[in-house]
């Protein structure tokens, strides 16, 4: 006589010694199992933590920081309209005088005095790794000591792929960047490679010589940086929706005394706002000037493809900073605010600016909305009458950790790291080298949407084009969407396998298209033990119970059971992406044994 015995095997990943990703991870059962000829084996349960594609999931205490560059953007018809005291503007070349407006943003800058121990950082070389036939094609990241202050900041400039046929010995790539020297960082003037992944592009580790030089150190010259203010909190340990993730961010980035108590006391330079997302004139030249290195704050405007060169620069000297907040500026972003599109399903950054404030029809309140320029100039060649949405805004310099960034899906929002300019003449014959800044709406700021509807009058002329002088109220704006779709799988075939990594020689067999070095092992796999459908989810959760299943009746010299491997992948054998699957994995094996049981004997 026989009857059944059921072994349940749990493969908790939470219980697992060896997570290679969500959903891979091996098992050590504390007792081993003896898998004998008879015996079956199948899948019973599988759950899989689908949250991540909803949530955002911190496995510990993350502490955000985020660097913050400002601008200003020059439509004033002189400069005395917005900069008190009249600010000393420095023209170079090609530019003889100095035309206002130009319609640029102009970021605010720290003027360092250079010495005798900085350097002019001016190329790398990239090398190909091994017999890499291209490499290339990547980000270079590197870390620096500022000029001036010391301060060790972030760099990064776009490398272009090459072949090695054509380039077999390595490609030098300009730059211009402008470091303190200090042998004990990096190389000896102060810069270092940062990036982890250089094996992923075929380059060669990239060493103290593959930093090129100026001949000697740089001195009795300037040099501009942007200035940056930083916001720092931590987020707990735990699972975010987006929603949630988007107001905690805004109101951190909103909150009018993040950084300190604000006053109204110019003399003891205590101001109304402490953020590092909105300052004044004032605060902005105090906290400037009282910095490591002791610079001059000056606003360097922004470069374009048609104008390359930096050519206005506006310094701040001590006569020509406002005394009080009557006479001061605001200066950054007064509207700061992380969004979550439930229609979209991405996270985004709606407003990082200052918007204009117009009053439509000339009437009424000021509100947000966009105005016409004037088109005067005080050169000889007028400016353009053109739509302008922003008064003043910022721009993201650095943002960490990045692992948290990608997962919002947000690559590409920090505002390129400027380069060092050519020379240019200041008052007094003051030289300085200032930075090349370049910025993009949508990309890494964002302004005002300027729309079609903008030229159309809100009156019984509404057939006739018209440039508002006073200005068209609109809420709208140009954001910076984040690349990640919440809730949403892009490798979704509607199934998933679940592999076994144990000696049951199940075997699966795929077309043969598309299986040839493709590095995948599914269309071939003797590993798969369930195909998981996913067409039931509840709670966040992909279950299984036993359905899709592949049993398997062992026959032959019994086996140990004792280690378990668990590979969870795509139909084409790929992993599951990061935002795919959380940390609460569980496959459940049963394993049914036939058991001889004596008959039952017949008492009396």
């Amino acid at each position: 006589m026989t009857t059944q015995s059921s072994t349940i095997l749990k493969l908790r990943q939470a219980e697992s010694r060896d997570i290679t990703t969500n959903g891979s991870y091996s098992i050590s059962l504390r007792e081993s199992v003896l898998l004998e000829t008879g015996d079956q084996v199948k899948i019973h349960s599988v759950f899989l933590d689908t949250t991540t594609e909803s949530v955002v999931e911190l496995d510990e205490p993350t502490e955000i920081i985020m660097d913050i560059g400002k601008y200003l953007f020059n439509m004033f018809p002189t400069p005395t309209t917005v900069y008190t005291n009249n600010p000393t503007w420095a023209a170079g070349p090609p530019v003889v005088g100095a035309p206002q407006p130009d319609y640029k943003r102009y970021w605010v800058c720290g003027n360092y005095g250079m010495g005798t121990n900085d350097y002019h950082c001016t190329s790398v070389r990239i090398n190909p790794h091994q017999k890499a036939a291209e490499y290339g094609d990547f980000l270079l990241t590197y870390k620096y000591k500022e000029v001036g202050s010391g301060k060790i900041l972030n760099g990064q400039v776009n490398i272009g792929g090459f072949h090695a046929r054509s380039h077999p010995h390595g490609v030098t790539v300009s730059i211009s960047q402008f470091v303190q020297g200090d042998p004990t960082f990096g190389t000896a003037q102060s810069i270092i490679c940062t990036n982890t992944n250089l094996f992923d592009y075929n380059v060669a580790v990239i060493t103290d010589a593959n930093w090129g030089f100026a001949p000697g150190p740089i001195a009795a010259e300037r040099a501009a940086s942007i200035w940056t203010e930083e916001l720092k909190f931590t987020l707990p340990s735990g699972r975010y929706l987006p929603s949630e993730v988007a107001q905690i961010v805004t109101d951190k980035m909103s909150q009018i005394n993040i950084n300190g108590n604000t006053s109204n006391n110019y003399g003891n330079n205590q101001y109304l706002v402490d953020n590092p997302f909105l300052s004044s004139i004032a605060q902005l030249h105090h906290n400037i000037t009282t910095s490591d290195g002791a610079p001059t704050m000056c606003l360097v405007p922004e470069v374009s493809p048609s104008q390359p060169v930096v050519q206005n620069i506006l310094e701040f000297t001590a006569g020509q900073v406002p005394a009080n907040s009557a006479a001061d500026h605001l200066i950054g972003a007064n509207q700061t605010s992380m969004n979550y599109d439930e229609t979209l399903k991405k996270l985004n950054f709606d407003i990082l600016h200052f918007p204009r404030y117009v009053q439509e029809g000339g009437q009424g309140a000021f509100i947000p909305g966009v105005d016409f320029g004037t088109g005067n100039n005080e050169s000889t060649e007028p400016l353009p009458v053109e739509p302008i949405g922003t008064y003043s805004g910022v721009a993201f310099t650095r943002l960490e950790p990045t692992s948290f960034w990608q997962t919002l899906g947000f690559q590409n929002l920090i505002l390129p790291t400027p380069q060092a300019a050519t020379l240019t003449n200041l008052n007094a014959g003051v030289k300085l080298y200032a930075v090349e800044i370049t910025s993009t709406d949508g990309l890494n700021t964002t302004n005002a949407f300027l729309g079609s509807d903008l030229i159309v009058p809100k009156t019984a002329d509404y057939h006739v084009p018209t440039a508002n002088a006073s200005g068209v109220a609109t809420q709208l704006t140009t954001p910076i969407v984040s690349d990640r779709e919440f809730d949403q799988v892009l490798n979704d075939e509607g199934y998933l396998l679940v592999e076994i990594g144990v000696k049951i020689p199940q075997k699966m067999i795929g077309g043969q298209e598309g299986a040839q070095g493709n590095g995948n092992t599914a269309t071939g796999s003797n590993k798969v033990q369930s195909i998981i459908g996913k067409y039931f989810t509840s709670s966040n959760f992909l279950q299984d119970s036993g359905a899709g299943s592949i049993v398997y009746q062992h026959d032959g010299i019994p086996q140990m059971l004792n280690e378990l491997d668990v590979r969870v992948v795509h139909p084409d054998g790929s992993p599951p992406l990061q935002n795919e699957l959380g940390q609460s994995n569980s496959v459940f094996i049963e394993i049914i044994k036939t058991v001889n049981v004596a008959p039952p004997t017949n008492q009396k």
